[in-house]
């Protein structure tokens, strides 16, 4: 993983870059979450192996236990710092794993499919942060079920810490009243957009 700082007088900016679960899937957990059995661990299978899909799914399920392990990590080192503070955790793509009738694995086919496309992200924020800015955070939860794509993100963080630039959009930001859903744009392969909603689901 790669992790970079930016610092300005108290302030600190800090993303950390993982590689999350991308294939080998065993190559992103160590043996203490090897949970789920078997896995790429102790079976060999290419991810296009359909007769092994147990095998990948599971191994698949260990990379996200210790994913959740390291997001925890990071809360609890915040948690334990006496700062205004927020994190911010976002998947720059889903994984298909056989999900449907296409037999479709990994993420690099020309055409997105709703599972490639289908990311996690949440906000976690300190108790002070919220006494600060109780509205923004209300908004927050308000908008959880709502239709945000990759390109709210920037608007948002920027917003919740105050901080403001040309290009800033308010329909963008999740904390505010005026959000607006996003479109969900997808880049493909192909250097093509797609959209979400418009993504096939096989039975």
């Amino acid at each position: 993983s790669l992790l970079f700082k930016i610092k300005t007088r108290h302030e600190k900016f800090i993303v950390l870059h993982t590689w999350g679960s991308h294939f080998d899937y065993a190559e992103r957990y160590p043996n203490s979450f090897d949970v789920f059995k078997p896995s790429l661990k102790t079976v060999f299978a290419r991810p296009s192996d359909f007769s092994h899909k147990d095998v990948l799914v599971n191994s698949y399920d260990n990379t996200i236990l210790f994913t959740d392990a390291v997001i925890d990590s990071a809360i609890s080192t915040l948690k334990s710092q006496p700062a205004i503070s927020a994190m911010y955790y976002l998947s720059d793509h889903g994984e298909n794993l056989f999900d449907d009738t296409s037999h479709t694995s990994l993420h690099e086919e020309v055409v997105p499919t709703i599972y490639a496309a289908h990311i996690p992200f949440f906000v976690w924020y300190s108790d002070t942060l919220k006494n600060i800015f109780p509205e923004k955070i209300n908004w927050l939860y308000k908008h959880r079920n709502s239709k945000i794509g990759v390109e709210d993100i920037i608007h948002t963080v920027t917003d919740i810490s105050n901080i403001r630039f040309p290009m800033q959009d308010s329909s963008k930001c999740i904390d505010e009243e005026f959000f607006v859903d996003s479109k969900q744009k997808i880049l493909s392969e192909n250097f093509k957009i797609y959209y979400y909603d418009s993504l096939i689901r096989y039975k």
